[in-house]
């Protein structure tokens, strides 16, 4: 695990010593990411840089790699977790090693392979390298989109970095993107497609490659890889006994990949289901790992019980990691100082916290991340797509309709168009009414009243019409939530010189995931809960519990996992953020987000002054885009 960072120049331009200082700074600001080793390789119009956390091959895995009989350079962050078995189909085809590291396996593939080579590749990763056989430069990020990869292309060059943060050190402050800032206010995620808060600095999409040629400059970008989108009828009809196995032992093979390590590794408890599977997987039920679990001291905001009774029934240790006003105000900071980009859930703090501690002992760590938005955990986004389907879609079907009064109860009107309106209906953190009011007139008109963003969703879900609703919608959780989610991961361990790996994000499981039947996924728990709902919205039918969700991985592995852990809800290392921000530090927080919302000119200052009065749960979202604005754009 590393950061990395780059400058390519076209058109016979030159690396200056300008260009090597600023890329030096790049690597400095990530030391975080990469405290044993930092180095830059260049040449007469490229240069590579990298900061490592030596995981593997602790000597001679050094980077950036050149491979001496082509000059062909590679600068990587990541794991390649099938290196060995890559390294054996390359030694047969008579390549030769110096280094016992993934690197060089990497390195390797790209030249006797080229391009072909993503397509064996297991692992989390965003690579760049250098060919001089043709003048390029080639990058690429793992399927899932585990490990990060920012880019900004402009004039006679283009540069990288793994952190916004980063890249901003080579090209400076940029103007702000006004469609990526209202989709965080929407969804609560940090880009949007592959924009970020800043114009012209963009994010390289999970599954995607880009060739850049330095004699043209022309740059050319290929998706690889795609989850399998079926219609219900191609979906796969396997018996119930042999789908659990295939689960199990497929979901066993990606966890004990994701063991193999140089240093020590350990395992995040949070005490639900997600993680609990990892922990059992990881032990095997006899090797020991050390856990971790975070939470307030507050008990309704922790979940340290659970993940006690899960660390107790495989003989592991499992240290509580207690979240405090204090550091959780001085870590969201950080972090965005670290990341260049605002915070997306205030978890991220927990998982800092979480990493600072798996570090004093061990410098890798397991995850639960994405089984939700691969297996179905999401009850009311997911779910609440029958709500549409039971829904009139006029307001002239709405008259005497059985949800007709529920619906104006909610929404304030009493039809949906299509589903796109009902996704942010039910689905924003800030829905498009309010954001009519809440950015300042000049903002929300140049938004076009947040067409790009409706958009966005609506093309997404007609590009999946061959689905069956419910696989739509997980899709698009699987497509912008888990980018989100894998984001945080990696931004909030790295901060810890920690690597996180991420089992459920093994591209094999996620294949064979989207391949089942949509019961397995979430369904109700019987023919009466089924009848029970008829008349229902999703919200009632989850006050009633008359829902399974996770389906095929809580009955794969009921017997390995402590039944109050099977059965219990979700609630992912929470944070008492709303009632912290009812303390003393609110004061100074509001004075700040006023100063600087008057600063950004974006904002309604009358709608900022109300948010704290009232306690608003956007709160973290103003604050978070004011906060950042402060330590990044000034």
């Amino acid at each position: 695990m590393c950061g990395i960072s780059g400058i390519v120049k076209f058109s016979n331009q030159s690396i200056s010593h300008f260009d090597s200082q600023r890329l030096k700074e790049s690597l400095e600001s990530m030391k975080s990411r990469g405290p044993n080793a930092q180095a830059l390789c260049q040449g007469e119009n490229w240069a590579l840089g990298l900061t490592r956390l030596s995981i593997i091959d602790l000597d001679g895995g050094n980077q950036p790699m050149k491979d001496t009989a082509t000059g062909v350079t590679l600068s990587y962050n990541g794991e390649i977790y099938n290196y060995l078995e890559l390294k054996e189909d390359l030694l047969r085809e008579g390549c030769t090693f110096v280094s016992e590291s993934d690197t060089e396996v990497l390195l390797k593939s790209y030249i006797h392979w080229g391009k072909a080579a993503l397509n064996k590749l297991n692992g989390c990763f965003a690579f760049a390298v250098y060919d001089p056989r043709d003048e390029s430069l080639f990058v690429a990020r793992d399927r899932l989109g585990v490990k990060p990869f920012y880019y900004n292309c402009e004039g006679s060059q283009l540069n990288f970095a793994s952190s916004v943060a980063a890249l901003i050190k080579i090209i400076g402050k940029r103007s702000l993107e006004p469609s990526a800032i209202s989709h965080y206010f929407t969804s609560c995620r940090i880009t949007f497609g592959e924009k970020t808060f800043l114009k012209g600095v963009n994010t390289l999409l999970p599954a995607t490659c880009m060739k850049v040629d330095l004699n043209t400059g022309s740059v050319q970008k290929e998706k690889y890889w795609s989850r399998p989108t079926l219609a219900p009828q191609d979906k796969q009809d396997v018996p119930q006994q042999e789908l659990l196995y295939r689960t199990s032992e497929l979901i066993k093979s990606a966890v004990e990949d994701r063991l193999v390590s140089d240093v020590p590794v350990g395992c995040f408890l949070s005490g639900g289901l997600d993680s609990a599977i990892v922990a059992r997987l990881a032990t095997g039920g006899v090797r020991k790992y050390p856990f971790f679990c975070a939470g307030s001291t507050v008990e309704k905001y922790n979940e340290f019980k659970y993940a006690k009774e899960v660390a107790d029934s495989l003989g592991c240790p499992v240290q509580d990691i207690r979240i405090t006003p204090d550091t959780f105000f001085t870590d969201w900071q950080n972090l965005i100082d670290i990341k260049g980009l605002p915070l997306s859930t205030p978890n991220e703090t927990s998982i800092y916290r979480l990493s600072k501690a798996l570090k004093e002992t061990c410098s890798v760590t397991l995850t639960g991340e994405g089984a939700d938005e691969v297996f179905g955990g999401y009850l009311m986004p997911l779910f609440g797509i029958y709500d549409y389907l039971k829904a009139p879609h006029s307001e002239e079907a709405s008259l005497g309709h059985a949800l007709e009064y529920k619906l104006m109860q909610r929404f304030g009107r009493s039809f949906i168009y299509n589903e796109a309106d009902h996704f942010f209906l039910t689905h924003s953190w800030m829905p498009a009414d309010r954001k009519a009011r809440f950015f300042s007139e000049g903002f929300w008109q140049g938004l076009d009243e947040d067409d790009e963003v409706f958009s966005f969703y609506e093309d997404f879900l007609d590009k999946h019409l061959q689905c069956s609703p419910f696989d739509r919608r997980l899709h698009l959780h699987a497509e912008v939530n888990l980018e989100g989610l894998l984001n945080r991961v990696d931004s909030s361990t790295m901060a810890a010189s920690v690597e996180a790996r991420v089992p459920f994000t093994d591209y094999r499981v996620v294949e064979f995931a989207f391949k089942q039947v949509d019961s397995w996924k979430m369904a109700f728990r019987n023919s009466a809960a089924e009848s029970q709902a008829r008349d229902l919205l999703v919200d009632e039918i989850n006050q009633r519990d008359l829902i399974e969700t996770k389906r095929l991985i809580r009955q794969a592995f009921a017997k390995d996992v402590p039944q109050v852990v099977i059965d219990r809800p979700k609630m992912s290392f929470p944070t008492p953020f709303q009632e912290w921000l009812s303390g003393g530090f609110v004061s100074e927080l509001e004075d700040r987000c006023l100063k600087i919302s008057r600063e950004m000119e974006i904002f309604n200052e009358a709608e900022v002054k109300a948010m704290f009065s009232r306690g608003d749960r956007n709160l973290w979202l103003l604050a978070n885009v004011c906060l950042w604005y402060e330590a990044v754009c000034r």
